[in-house]
């Protein structure tokens, strides 16, 4: 009764900000990108979209709704979200481009559960009727993300048929997660252009298709994975076929549509004539299906997470374990404080006392290691992105006393985590890129920051604005088992550079390709050799991982480490987002207060006791901070290919290369590709 109380509550809030958010871009003539803008914005602040249940963020936060799961929880959630499914799907339909849409396309795009209709939304599946109903809310969400992320509405295709994309031959890709998710939006249009130049090179061919739900055949000894319908991109020539064959439009008009498409090709929402058998899939946060291992019990490839990688990466407390000293991998030196030792204590006050002062067994406690690290983060080990983690400043420069309040703080920060996480307790490394960037790519970064988030930058006058920043870097292979460090291949060289010491793109930070010329000539090679070298290490480590503790993963997960149907290993990664610090190491001691710069590049100034000395950069220490089985920056990257490729074309006056676009992503589709073809070819070999 309390939860129906809140849930009515939230749910008359959820009405208002709907009504407030929607009413001015649908007076008059309307607006239809304002509109779109705004339906976006009011999802996002409504609806959890980062775990597959898209439990409303009212349900969320705290736990008095964390009993309400599965069906239990879309019944409940419908109940109070309603009439925002009448008015926000009228709102689409009647003030978008949707409403020029034929009503039976608007459902099948939409999908329909309003009176007794019950039309699911192509790309929208859903095991039972009630969670069916509740993905067509949620579709809502997800045309509303397609098109304010700058793309077109996708054209409906009933009964497509899938040899238009030759799906019996390539290797399709299913994206298992919502068609709007902004993550794969860029990845997704890739998809002709992958497959023209993997047939350049002999290969198959691979298709990408994007769709919330897959099935499985009751194929033995193990079963298939198949999906009946989704999004995708068509080249030219497809969609121009399929044009004449589904839609009755003459040769010459669908070759004239076609040539007006973008260059990357047309988007479509399709229900395909028969099921396509999907080579590779790529699971959503909670999805059920990869949870529970049913996935991996087909024997598909590792894509961009196996469980044991999820396993692994997720939980930070065992990185210490998993990158042992002879690994040459560089980590911050770490506590970790276990959710198991807080559940252990006979009260609040022990638990407490322990995170302070340390309990046998390794955990030396907080007081004792912020008297080595004065800044120390700490970070809920379950999560990433810079979610549920927060920066404690323990001393002051120069000072070996501790501010008792910020430890007592730190402390009870680390206690509400620990109630149902562990959590990594890590010494701060301060990586700028006033260290190694460019005066340019500075000045970038200022004008950035105004544009993009509204914040000046002082870098002129004191005191100047802090400026903090990371690396990231993207580790796949398509051929993990080789015994060649040249098997790793990198992409999506990132920096990520804030105002705020977590430079993360949702936390004010601006993200921009580590490219040549944004870097002090003096330390190119040593910057790019040190993170390849850096992230080739961190993937051997990590794939030498099941050997030391496969048993491990085993006894708390009841099940093995297991291989794909090819023979490779899920503890073998495929593929990996490494994040990175980078921060000088000097010839000379001292604790590194100031960077200037001038015509010469930046001077590093040292504090020696009461003394300032110019510092040498004698190297540079490559920190890992965490491997990450996401792919949250690829669509980022992308954004940033097409504005350098832009702004080349009009520098070099030529036509834009839209082949330029997406390059990143398409090593990484290259490389996983081939654990798609090696499926199939094990599942021919399997079923001949």
């Amino acid at each position: 009764r309390q939860l129906e109380m809140i849930a009515r509550g939230g749910e008359l809030f959820y009405i208002l900000l709907a009504v407030d958010s929607v009413l001015p871009h649908i007076r008059g003539e309307g607006d239809a990108p304002s509109l779109w803008r705004a339906l976006a914005d009011f999802f996002a602040e409504t609806i959890n979209d980062h775990f597959h249940e898209y439990r409303p963020w009212i349900y969320s936060r705290g736990i008095g709704f964390a009993a309400l799961e599965g069906d239990e929880l879309y019944a409940f959630s419908l109940r109070h979200h309603g009439w925002l499914y009448r008015f926000l799907r009228r709102v689409v339909t009647g003030f978008t481009e949707v409403a020029a849409l034929p009503v039976d396309e608007q459902d099948l795009l939409l999908g329909n559960y309003l009176d007794d209709a019950q039309v699911g939304a192509i790309g929208a599946g859903a095991a039972t009727q009630v969670e069916r109903h509740w993905r067509s809310y949620g579709q809502l969400r997800e045309l509303a993300f397609i098109r304010n992320d700058g793309f077109p509405l996708p054209e409906v295709f009933d009964a497509f048929d899938p040899d238009l994309i030759d799906a019996d031959k390539r290797v399709n890709h299913v994206i298992a997660l919502p068609v709007g998710r902004t993550h794969y939006s860029r990845a997704l249009r890739e998809a002709p252009t992958l497959a023209r130049e993997l047939t350049e090179q002999g290969r198959p061919g691979a298709n990408l298709i994007i769709t919330r739900r897959v099935e499985f055949t009751e194929d033995k000894p193990r079963a298939q994975v198949v999906v009946e319908g989704g999004h995708l991109y068509l080249s030219a020539e497809a969609y121009a076929e399929a044009l004449t064959r589904h839609k009755g439009v003459s040769a010459t008009a669908a070759r004239a549509a076609a040539q007006a498409t973008h260059a990357k090709g047309r988007r479509i929402a399709a229900r395909f004539s028969r099921p396509v058998r999907a080579s590779v899939v790529y699971p959503f946060h909670g999805d059920p299906d990869y949870a529970s291992g049913k996935l991996e019990d087909c024997g598909l490839p590792y894509s961009v997470q196996s469980l044991f990688h999820t396993w692994t990466t997720y939980d930070k407390a065992k990185y210490p374990d998993i990158f042992e000293p002879q690994d040459g991998v560089d980590t911050p030196q770490e506590i970790d404080w276990l959710a198991v030792d807080t559940s252990r204590a006979p009260d609040e006050v022990t638990a407490r006392r322990w995170i302070t002062d340390g309990i046998d067994g390794g955990y030396t406690g907080l007081r004792e290691f912020a008297g080595v690290h004065r800044l120390v983060m700490i970070k809920d080990a379950a999560e990433s992105g810079g979610r549920n983690a927060r920066a404690f400043v323990l001393r002051t420069v120069g000072s070996s006393t501790i501010d008792e309040e910020a430890l007592e703080e730190a402390v009870d920060f680390i206690y509400q985590v620990s109630l149902r996480h562990n959590v990594a307790i890590q010494e701060v490394i301060v990586s700028s890129p006033e260290y190694w960037a460019t005066p340019a790519f500075l000045d970038d970064f200022v004008r950035r920051q105004i544009i993009e988030w509204g914040s000046a930058v002082e870098r002129d006058r004191r005191p100047k604005s802090p400026l903090y920043g990371s690396h990231r870097v993207i580790v796949s292979t398509d051929d993990p088992l080789a015994d060649d460090p040249e098997r790793w291949h990198l992409s999506h060289w990132i920096t990520l550079n804030s105002k705020q010491l977590i430079t993360n793109v949702g936390r004010g930070g601006c993200l921009e390709q580590f490219l040549p010329r944004y870097i002090e000539p003096r330390h190119h090679e040593a910057l790019f050799t040190g993170l390849r070298d850096a992230a080739r290490a961190a993937m051997e480590a990590l794939a030498a991982y099941e050997v030391r503790q496969g048993h491990t993963y085993e006894a708390e997960q009841g099940r093995q480490v297991g291989k794909d149907l090819a023979g490779v290993s899920y503890g073998m990664p495929r593929y990996l987002m490494l994040d990175y610090l980078v921060t000088p190491d000097f010839v000379e001691d001292g604790d590194l207060v100031e960077v200037r710069h001038d015509e010469d590049g930046a001077t590093f100034i040292l504090q020696q006791a009461e003394q300032r000395i110019q510092g040498t950069v004698d190297g540079w220490r490559i920190v890992l901070i965490e491997p990450n089985i996401g792919v949250g920056l690829w669509d980022r990257v992308a954004l940033r290919e097409e504005a350098h490729e832009l702004a080349a074309s009009r520098t070099e006056d030529r036509p834009f290369e839209w082949d330029r676009v997406g390059e990143n992503a398409r090593i990484v589709l290259r490389d996983l590709s081939r654990g798609g073809e090696q499926y199939l070819a094990a599942l021919q070999e399997q079923t001949s």
